[in-house]
């Protein structure tokens, strides 16, 4: 794909212009219309902004209808037109849009120059619909081949993002988004659920050594890895392609991995969010597939789950949404779970998955312990969890009690005095965490056991395994 420089040298113009050039003679030419092309461009680069696209639009209406009467040569507008956008900040894809539209549609009005006693001023426009009969975007007619087009429900990421659809994936770091992602792909590919040519993960935001490793994967399963800032890929590009793929009607089937989201667009500015929403939406209108990972924010909801960060944007214009989060992470072991917020399709509402976190570990070596929890260990999973919050709510008291047992059995009063004397901490946590760590089993964090006396009166010690 070329640059924008590139474009402009293979048109012949060397430098991005800053202000409006001198009429050329054009092949079809002649005073009147090179005065015309002159007097739009000047148009292009003295409007304000936020009126400069449509700018674009009405200029290329009204070039278009003397390419249309013989006096211009449509190339040469439009690369002049294409220059004039770029130079006043609209993007490339965004102008090329605009300018083919605008010429088009005043190409069904031809207009030739006026007599001879044109006095190459300033033509006062004419009043013409800015767009045309809507007749001509109608998709009617359409269908058949839309329909021969139209993707299967076939999962990238099974369960969590289909073909076809813009998915969003949220999470902490070091939760592991990227490494069940990848896992994912892999799987659907071995599985031959998706061709792995068609996969485009862009990698912006990973070590070198990081970056390496991912790239052995690709190349060992087939798919493609990019990252800015190596053989001239930049981040900036990915909106360019995606527009550049719907106008070349290559984008169906392709499938790209955004990791992450951040370094493509600025998800706090609304403006540059929804822009580059947009732009994903067309993409996706016409047959592609994006996977957007994303980050929390650092403060959790009030419901204690965590939250996506930016503004909504990117999930009002995706079509799936989820978030993970940490369910355990106890021993040698990350459980975590993807819980969906937003649903356009047959996604689950909750997958979860576990893998190892030892140290020492390799990435291949950690990627290939994932494993997706059914149900049962879904629950076990949550069991341990709380046991371990609980057990961490609770370790100050568990040991103020512990050292209070040290001298032999005690009873609950004189315990309860003790352990809150000596560790300064309330009477009830002290009495909370006594209920919570009575028993016999160490693996239930169970510390101490009770008895009691003939006199009804509780009595605990320390379990004999302590």
């Amino acid at each position: 794909m070329r640059t924008c420089k590139e474009l402009h040298q293979s048109l012949g113009l060397t430098e991005i212009i800053k202000k409006p050039p001198a009429p050329k003679h054009t092949s079809h030419g002649n005073a009147y219309a090179e005065t015309a092309l002159a007097n739009e461009l000047a148009a292009i680069y003295g409007a304000s902004n936020g009126t400069r696209n449509d700018q674009v639009n009405k200029s290329a209406y009204v070039l278009g209808q003397l390419v249309a009467g013989g006096g211009l040569d449509r190339a040469t507008v439009e690369a002049a037109l294409l220059s004039a956008g770029v130079s006043v900040g609209l993007s490339e894809p965004e102008s090329r849009v605009t300018i083919r539209s605008g010429v088009e549609a005043g190409m069904l009005e031809p207009r030739n120059a006026p007599d001879s006693t044109y006095n190459a001023q300033v033509e006062e426009k004419p009043s013409q619909p800015k767009y045309g009969s809507l007749d001509r975007y109608c998709l009617n007619g359409r269908s058949a081949t839309m329909k021969a087009q139209m993707l299967a429900d076939i999962f990238v990421l099974q369960d969590l993002a289909l073909l076809g659809q813009s998915t969003n994936i949220y999470a902490a770091q070091n939760v592991g988004k990227t490494l069940i992602t990848i896992w994912l792909i892999i799987e659907a590919i071995k599985a031959e659920e998706i061709k792995a040519e068609d996969i485009f993960y862009i990698n912006a935001d990973d070590t070198y050594k990081g970056l390496t490793i991912k790239t052995e994967l690709a190349e060992q399963y087939g798919f493609n890895m990019l990252a800015p800032g190596h053989l001239g890929f930049k981040a900036e590009m990915v909106i360019e392609i995606l527009a550049e793929m719907i106008e070349t009607e290559t984008a169906s089937g392709k499938i790209f991995i955004l990791d992450t989201v951040k370094k493509f667009t600025d998800l706090m500015d609304k403006a540059k969010s929804s822009k580059f929403g947009e732009a994903i939406r067309q993409f996706i209108s016409n047959g592609g597939t994006v996977i957007s990972l994303a980050h929390v924010n650092k403060h959790r909801g009030n419901d204690g789950k965590v939250i996506y960060s930016g503004t909504t944007d990117l999930v009002d214009d995706g079509d799936c949404a989820f978030t993970i989060d940490v369910v355990n992470h106890a021993s040698d072991t990350k459980t975590v779970k993807f819980e969906n917020f937003k649903a356009r399709g047959d996604v689950a509402q909750e997958v979860t998955f576990s893998y190892d976190t030892g140290r020492g570990m390799t990435y291949l070596e950690r990627l290939e312990s994932i494993q997706r929890l059914d149900d049962e260990q879904v629950k076990q999973a949550k069991a341990d969890s709380a046991k371990q919050a609980t057990y961490e709510r609770n370790i100050e008291a568990i040991r103020a009690i512990r050292d209070a047992l040290q001298a032999g059995p005690c009873r609950k009063t004189d315990l309860v005095k003790t352990a809150a004397e000596n560790s300064c901490i309330s009477k009830p946590k002290i009495i909370q965490a006594l209920h919570d760590h009575t028993g016999k089993k160490l693996s239930d964090n169970q510390f101490w056991t009770m008895a009691k006396e003939t006199n009804n009166a509780a009595v605990y010690s320390l379990s004999e395994f302590l």
